[in-house]
């Protein structure tokens, strides 16, 4: 706000008067009026409207009616990229167990591959019973490493396809330019398909990269697996039938629940919004951002430890370390986090859930071993830490990850590390 001792000549305050007196300004004032009384009459209108109400119900009522087992649910990997890479590698497999042969891998890249005659012929022609299919392909450019997600190739027909699978993980800058210039090394005379998969399809951020990987979605994922045990009935066993139709249940309750939506429901979301639009868009701008929320409680929560220093931090984490480490040489030669030279951190991840955990990522080879001296000696504290059972499974060839799901205070470990509430 203005006070006299802001106005420094006669000039400035006819200014300001001239601007208070403005018509336009009077007009302006009028006009947000207008606005802000038509999105309290939008939010009354919506409120009120009988479409909501019978939406509500319907959803109500689709909730009540009781639901078949979700194996992946109960055992808590419904949402861990790595299960979901793993079983799409065997779902492509000509040659694995599960009697369908190359039914599934064909009608995926069909799907997927850019919709002309020729590529659809090439397909459909060549001869898949020798493919092989590779996970965590070793992608290395100019001494910079990856690890492909997928990687399926023919060699008789000389084509390959590579999948990078992103479940609710974001794209990491470069990744795909890196997987591309590395297959163009190592199959340069290979027709080379690249898909990008994701649960919404969503294409690279990459201009680049956006015209040579084709986006594929979830949907499409659960569709095809339905498709194959319609039609490969009579070939595959009762066993495979069951596991095809679990995995389905997993994507439509947990990947794309879109799936669990009948026509009738969303015909009436879409009218609802278009009757009440600018009222659900005000709300929907003003959604809580559960995760965002939690990340600033831990980011504070690590701030008023003295001895504790943030580090890296990104949409689904916040890692931190204990600044007396410093004083040993050797814990600053990491390689794992740049530009972070940490070699051993702490970390808040969001990316399941909003519940945080910890993990203490040791991400070099030579440390494979260290981290698993670590998990055992957690699991001897209990007073401590809570370790599960079986250690995550390793990201990459050479990444041992070992999550620490809960913590209780005070935590007395060495090194400088003090007390932190315990999360609820």
């Amino acid at each position: 706000m203005l006070t006299p001792t802001d106005i420094e000549t006669p000039s400035q305050m006819d200014a300001l008067r001239n601007f208070a007196g403005s018509p336009d300004l009077a007009e302006l004032e009028r006009m947000l009026d207008a606005a802000r009384q038509g999105l309290a009459q939008g939010l009354e209108q919506l409120a009120a409207s009988p479409n909501l109400a019978e939406l509500e119900r319907m959803l109500e009522e689709a909730k009540s009616k009781p639901t078949e087992p979700d194996l992946l649910a109960i055992i808590g990997v419904q949402g861990d990229e790595t299960v979901h890479s793993n079983f799409l590698a065997w779902l492509l497999n000509p040659t694995a167990n599960h009697g369908f042969g190359d039914y599934f891998l064909k009608n995926f890249l069909l799907d997927t591959v850019a919709q002309s005659d020729d590529a659809c012929a090439t397909i459909a022609a060549a001869d898949w019973t020798q493919t092989s299919v590779r996970r965590e392909w070793y992608a290395l450019v100019d001494g910079s490493r990856g690890y492909l997600d997928i990687l399926v190739v023919n060699w008789a027909a000389q084509i390959l396809c590579a999948i990078e699978n992103k479940v609710f993980s974001p794209e990491s800058v470069g990744q795909l330019s890196h997987y591309r210039k590395a297959l163009e090394n190592d199959y340069p005379d290979f027709d080379r398909h690249l898909v990008f998969l994701s649960p919404d399809g969503r294409v690279s951020q990459e201009a680049r990269e956006r015209e040579i990987w084709r986006p594929a979605n979830y949907i499409a994922v659960h569709n095809l697996v339905e498709q194959t045990v319609a039609d490969n009935d009579d070939k595959i066993s009762e066993t495979v039938s069951v596991i095809l139709q679990q995995y389905a249940t997993t994507l439509r309750r947990n990947i794309v629940p879109e799936l669990n939506e009948s026509a009738e429901l969303q015909q009436l979301a879409r009218k609802l919004y278009l009757e009440h639009w600018e009222a659900i868009d005000l709300i929907y701008r003003h959604k809580p951002n559960w995760t965002a929320d939690a990340k600033q409680i831990c980011k504070e929560a690590v701030a008023q430890q003295k001895s504790w220093v943030l580090d890296k931090e990104d949409n689904n984490f916040v890692r931190f370390r204990s600044n007396a480490w410093d004083d040993f040489p050797a814990t600053r030669t990491g390689t794992g986090w740049p530009p972070s030279p940490a070699l051993v951190l702490f970390e808040f991840n969001f990316r399941d859930d909003v519940k945080p955990f910890l993990w203490c990522p040791f991400r070099q080879r030579q440390m494979k071993r260290f981290g698993k001296k670590s998990l055992m000696l957690c699991a001897k504290t209990p007073m401590h830490f809570s370790v599960p059972p079986i250690p995550c499974t390793p990201v990459g060839r050479d990444c041992t990850r070992n999550r620490i799901t809960s913590w209780t205070t005070p935590i007395t470990a060495s090194a400088g590390i003090t007390a932190l509430p315990a999360p609820r």
